[in-house]
């Protein structure tokens, strides 16, 4: 991995038009892939914890002895992923930890309303 050098080459013209050409083609290509949609409804709380998982997973296995970067990265990749799935899946339910943990408003529903139940705004 080593520290980063400038290169003066990654800065063209002709490398941002081909960035912003993948991303163009894979915008139009339309191509669904099931896993990632379901991994995509909890983007916003993985966005907002998966450096609480990454970091400690790294952590952890520095303070064990453990310093394969590959296994680094693949843990810290299902972590990061997982742990901000099950935070938001165990919390989402509730009326505060909703709001604080994964800024998720809490409203009534109108059917709802007469049951005195609470539904997690999406």
């Amino acid at each position: 991995m080593g520290t980063p050098v400038a290169n003066p080459d990654r800065r063209s013209v002709a490398i941002l038009l081909a960035g912003i050409s993948l991303c163009l083609l894979c915008m139009g290509s339309k191509i669904e892939v099931p896993w990632l949609s379901r991994i995509g409804r909890h983007s916003y709380a993985i966005y907002l914890w998966h450096v609480f998982f990454t970091a400690s997973i790294r952590i952890a296995l520095h303070r064990a002895g453990i310093n394969y970067l590959i296994l680094d990265f693949w843990m810290g990749i299902a972590l990061g992923l997982a742990g901000p799935m099950f935070i938001e899946q165990i919390f989402s339910g509730f009326k505060w930890p909703a709001l604080l943990l994964l800024g998720k408003s809490v409203k009534k529903n109108r059917s709802e309303a007469n049951s005195g139940v609470l539904a997690v705004a999406r």
